[in-house]
């Protein structure tokens, strides 16, 4: 489930509806799966954004061109010196197909 989500969430371009309602989906079915198997772990937003780049093997670099940063300002987020931003929190919830909160502290 979570390698088709990653089609949809990463496909260039702009994902149609059907994509949209799909990936929304296929996001609820792998949360209530894992909240069954792995009850949630408190983990700050920095924690979060490491585990989730590691996991889908991300480098600082990947970070800094997704999200238009500077090397300086993505190399704070990543070691956990800056906060998110919300902006940014936004588009990190939308590129990982999560929730915003977690990103926010």
């Amino acid at each position: 489930m979570v390698e088709a989500l990653e089609r949809i969430n990463l496909a260039p371009g702009t994902p149609t509806a059907l994509q949209r309602h799909q990936a929304d989906l296929l996001a609820a079915a792998i949360v209530a799966y894992e909240d069954q198997i792995c009850p949630p772990i408190e983990m700050t937003p920095h924690q979060v954004l490491v585990n989730l780049m590691e996991n889908r093997k991300m480098t600082q670099a990947d970070l800094l061109r997704l999200l238009n940063l500077s090397r300086t300002t993505a190399n704070h987020i990543f070691h956990g010196t800056q906060a998110i931003s919300k902006s940014n929190a936004l588009k990190l919830a939308k590129l990982f197909a999560i929730d915003v909160d977690v990103f926010l502290a």
